[in-house]
């Protein structure tokens, strides 16, 4: 099996986790009393929104934490429940995948390279390509935000899955 193939199974697999987690976290009776599905059915659309290429930086990841994770707007019992989505998730999503921790490191790669071809394209115009970032900069992101990923993948699954 080469890279690429790896790569894809990769992919599917923390794909299938990520619906699991979803499915698990809205069944609990709590998450279902405070409305949770709406709430993140329409974070789940305006994740689709997001330009990927530009959130690279500190700054980009900041904004997206306090949009979608520590958002001020929630307070007390629903705040908690945001913030134990996308946290927990992140966890549920590497622990539902153990085989993947030994080719995390090629899907990073793979998916760096998939942000970054916007930088260097001459076909982009300049005024997208000055708010991409490089390959290095997501790989950064990719390791010490195990939480951009699983944002990165809710963005692709349907809505209702």
């Amino acid at each position: 099996m080469n890279t690429a193939d790896n790569d894809k199974l990769i992919l599917d697999k923390l794909l299938i986790a990520v619906k699991d987690w979803k499915r698990i976290f809205l069944s609990d009776p709590v998450n279902e009393a405070l409305g949770l599905e709406e709430v993140l059915t329409e974070h789940l659309v305006r994740l689709r929104r997001i330009r990927w290429y530009a959130i690279g930086g500190p700054v980009a990841v900041e904004k997206l934490w306090r949009e979608y994770v520590e958002v001020e707007d929630y307070t007390g019992e629903m705040k908690n429940a945001i913030l134990d989505f996308y946290m927990n998730g992140a966890t549920y999503m590497w622990l539902a995948t153990p085989a993947v921790q030994l080719q995390k490191e090629s899907f990073i790669g793979h998916l760096c390279n998939v942000l970054a071809w916007v930088r260097s394209s001459p076909l982009v115009p300049e005024y997208v390509r000055e708010y991409a970032h490089d390959y290095d900069s997501f790989q950064k992101l990719l390791k010490e935000n195990h939480w951009i990923l699983l944002m990165i993948l809710l963005s692709i699954t349907p809505v209702d899955q």
